[in-house]
């Protein structure tokens, strides 16, 4: 008889961590598939998100029609230290990007564990090629968040969950308890 051993959240980080989302899946031929060779300006993946060299931006947020197209752009800011929740039944999320895919990727937040996107139905964070980016996010604490990302202009091009947050993923979700999560580089 097999045993079924279950995972602290603190073990399935420490997992997670020594993984990178290094491919995306192309619907058309059923395989992950490399995207164009990241730009030489591109900061290492290993670097420190928040260095001077190697700074973090929180995300610009893009408002997107019904097609999905962006329809307007707020711009980001420089990252600070995350913000816990101020109710005691909040927590936090820090999760960490790098983009060397060749073009611009919008990305959002789904949370498993209630009806919930971040930042909204109509709306999806903005990562530049090239670029680091730091999101915090405030989530309830114990509830189960995933990532999903897409191509700007071909959303069937894709990491994590998606643009609709339901295709399966491998590692592109947590419980939100103040984690902070490796730096998924986007190819």
């Amino acid at each position: 008889m097999h045993t079924v051993r279950r995972l602290s959240a603190v073990r399935l980080f420490a997992i997670a961590a020594t993984v990178v989302a290094s491919a995306f899946w192309h619907p058309a031929t059923g395989f992950a598939a490399e995207a164009a060779a990241p730009s030489a300006d591109a900061p290492p993946a290993s670097a420190a998100c928040g260095s001077e060299a190697n700074p973090c931006l929180t995300p610009a947020i893009a408002t997107l029609d019904k097609a999905g197209n962006i329809v307007s752009e707020e711009p980001g800011t420089p990252a600070t230290a995350a913000a816990a929740g101020t109710r005691a039944n909040n927590s936090s999320i820090s999760w960490r990007f790098n983009n060397r895919s060749g073009v611009k990727v919008l990305y959002r937040f789904y949370s498993k564990s209630r009806n919930w996107v971040w930042p909204s139905n109509n709306k999806a964070f903005v990562l530049p090629n090239g670029q680091n980016q730091r999101n915090d996010i405030t989530c309830k604490r114990g509830e189960y968040v995933c990532y999903g990302a897409w191509v700007s202009n071909n959303p069937n091009f894709f990491w994590g969950v998606g643009k609709s947050g339901n295709r399966p993923c491998a590692n592109c979700c947590f419980t939100c308890n103040g984690v902070t999560t490796p730096i998924y580089v986007l190819k």
